[in-house]
């Protein structure tokens, strides 16, 4: 269906037209004869123009014109033609799907707009709203107003010239029913003898009003289809994998390349790894401290060996593993230092950081001698974990990835 109609369309940008079908199409009958010359009140012609006004036909105009809507009593469309059951969505409409969808120009229905006026009675019908005028000559000038009624309703509104009756269709005792395919409400306007003497002032009537309404209303609205113009958008891609190791101070602040340490006092540093799922748990599996940038260089002092146990623990008492509420983070301190000899000002560390389980084992572990109890400790597990530290620990039961860091 978008393909039949997008031929039909002199803007490429334009794609379907939707409809509606919604209930109701408007007419308008009064049993009173003798139509008067009495214009419709700035209400009424308020209501005409905002209902029975039709898209704009400008003959210089590119675009689709379309009415705002039609209806009729009976239907003008198959739904079963919309259905995702009925064929394979790509057969032709039939021609006079085609001319409800899209109307031949020329041919969009004029909304009529009929006034059932009589001498002193005037009836307009809306979507919701039934409104009956009624001349106060008709009721003579000695009548009761309250003696007026339309069913069960009394007099909305009193000009120095008219009655108005403005109520909702289904207001007022009004009967609703189906009459040859179109909804009708009906009720009576009704008016008694005032009085039982011999002359009258006033003739009492009773007039039964009827709105008629179209059963199927169809609207219209025009779909659009954006223009999509493909550009190439660059994102410089980071391995998750990566870890970062920074030396902070004692409040696990980063440091600043301006900063430093007093030899004596705790140098602290922290591994941040990737986002680790929930069994899981970043470990630094050796470290070592060289003079120079590269990892290869000489001298170098090990701190941490043997798959996580912290060495450099058994001869200072501030190197140790400290904990964190983050599962991919590492956080230890060491003692400041220098290499004998050493002229520069500044030291590297170099690491290797592992992805393990969640619980330690002999081969992923964070251990920190304890020189008061004489016994290697772990951080987060049993310290039994920790007994290879003074021999050799095994990584035969490895089953994580290395990272460098």
């Amino acid at each position: 269906m978008f393909r039949e109609f997008k031929n039909y369309l002199p803007s490429a940008s334009i794609c379907i037209v939707l409809f509606t079908l919604v209930y109701a199409s408007q007419s308008r009958v009064a049993f009173v004869p003798n139509p008067s010359r009495d214009p419709t009140s700035t209400l009424n012609r308020s209501f005409e123009t905002s209902f029975h006004e039709t898209a704009l036909k400008r003959p210089d105009s590119p675009y689709l014109q379309l009415p705002i809507f039609q209806h009729s009593r009976v239907p003008l469309l198959d739904k079963e033609q919309f259905s995702p059951a009925h064929g394979s969505g790509r057969e032709e409409l039939p021609e006079g799907t085609k001319n409800v969808l899209i109307p031949p120009v020329g041919a969009a229905q004029q909304a009529s707009h009929r006034s059932s006026r009589s001498r002193g009675i005037n009836v307009a019908c809306y979507l919701k709203k039934m409104i009956v005028r009624v001349n106060k000559q008709i009721l003579g000038p000695e009548v009761l107003e309250g003696k007026l009624k339309l069913g069960t309703c009394d007099i909305s509104k009193t000009t120095r010239k008219y009655h108005q009756f403005i109520y909702d269709m289904d207001q007022c005792g009004s009967k609703r029913k189906l009459i040859k395919n179109r909804v009708t409400y009906s009720n009576v306007l009704h008016f008694p003898e005032i009085s039982p003497g011999p002359i009258r002032r006033a003739m009492p009537f009773s007039n039964e009003i009827e709105c008629h309404f179209n059963r199927y209303h169809y609207s219209y609205k025009i779909g659009f289809m954006p223009q999509v113009e493909y550009q190439s958008y660059f994102r410089p891609l980071k391995t998750t994998d990566s870890v970062v190791l920074t030396p902070r101070d004692a409040m696990w602040k980063r440091l600043s390349p301006t900063e430093a340490y007093t030899i004596g006092d705790s140098m602290y540093f922290q591994a941040d790894g990737p986002p680790l799922a929930e069994d899981e748990r970043l470990f630094v599996d050796s470290c070592y401290v060289t003079s120079d940038s590269s990892h290869l260089s000489m001298p170098r002092y090990t701190v941490i060996e043997n798959h996580g146990c912290m060495t450099d623990s058994k001869s200072s008492r501030w190197s140790r593993f400290i904990q964190s509420e983050e599962r991919s983070i590492v956080q230890f301190s060491l003692e400041a230092f220098l290499f004998r000899g050493m002229i520069g000002k500044h030291l590297y560390m170099h690491c290797d950081i592992y992805v393990g389980g969640i619980n330690p084992t002999p081969s992923s572990k964070s251990c920190t001698y304890n020189q008061a109890t004489k016994r290697w400790e772990e951080l987060y597990g049993v310290n039994s974990v920790c007994s290879c530290c003074d021999t050799n620990c095994l990584g035969s039961d490895l089953s994580g990835k290395n990272i460098q860091g």
